[in-house]
C-alpha cells in the first residue's frame, strides 16, 4: 500500500520460515529481500536506513535488537510475546499482538507518519540511554548491592 517501501527480513531462518513464505512474496517482487544473519557492522548499516525495527518472536527472552534499534534511534514495533511493553509506556514503538493485521497496522503507523517515527526514535534512544546503558545499569547494581549491605547491617 505504500510504493517503494521496502521489507528487509534479516537473521538467520532458524524455523525455516523462508521457504515456507517464498511464493507467497514473490509477488511483491524485490519489495522484499531476505539477508540472513549479519554482523554488527552490517546490524549498524542497516538500522542506520531503517524507518521501522519490527520483533516478533515466539521465543526472545529479552530481544537485543530492539534494544540496538532503540539505541540507533529507530522505532520499533514489538509484539507482546516478547517482553517489551516499557517501548509503548515510554513512547518507543508500539507493542502490539503476534497477529500479522496488528503488525502491519503498528508499521503503516510508523512509516505513514515520519514525524511520528522521529518521536518514536528519539523516545526509545533515551529509552537505552536511561535503561540500558552501562552508567545506568552499573548504578542500578551499586544502589542494590548497597541495599543488601545495609539490610546485612541491621540484622
Amino acid at each position: 500500500s505504500r510504493p517503494g517501501t521496502r521489507l528487509l527480513i534479516a537473521g538467520p531462518d532458524e524455523t525455516g520460515q523462508r521457504a515456507a513464505l517464498a511464493e507467497r512474496l514473490l509477488s511483491l517482487g524485490d519489495a522484499v529481500s531476505w539477508r540472513g544473519p549479519v554482523d554488527a557492522e552490517q546490524r549498524h548499516l542497516l538500522l542506520s536506513a531503517a524507518s521501522v525495527f519490527v520483533m516478533c518472536s515466539d521465543a526472545e527472552s529479552f530481544g537485543l535488537t530492539v534494544a540496538e534499534a532503540m539505541a540507533a534511534a529507530v522505532p520499533v514495533v514489538v509484539t507482546r510475546t516478547c517482553p517489551w511493553a516499557i517501548v509503548e509506556e515510554r513512547g518507543a514503538g508500539r507493542w502490539v499482538d503476534q497477529r500479522a493485521d496488528a503488525i502491519a497496522e503498528a508499521m503503516y503507523a510508523v512509516v505513514g507518519h515520519p514525524e511520528l517515527g522521529a518521536s518514536m526514535g528519539a523516545h526509545g534512544r533515551h529509552l537505552v540511554e536511561d535503561e540500558y546503558s552501562w552508567p545506568s545499569v552499573a548504578a542500578r547494581l551499586d544502589a542494590v548491592y548497597e541495599e543488601v549491605a545495609i539490610d546485612g547491617r541491621s540484622h
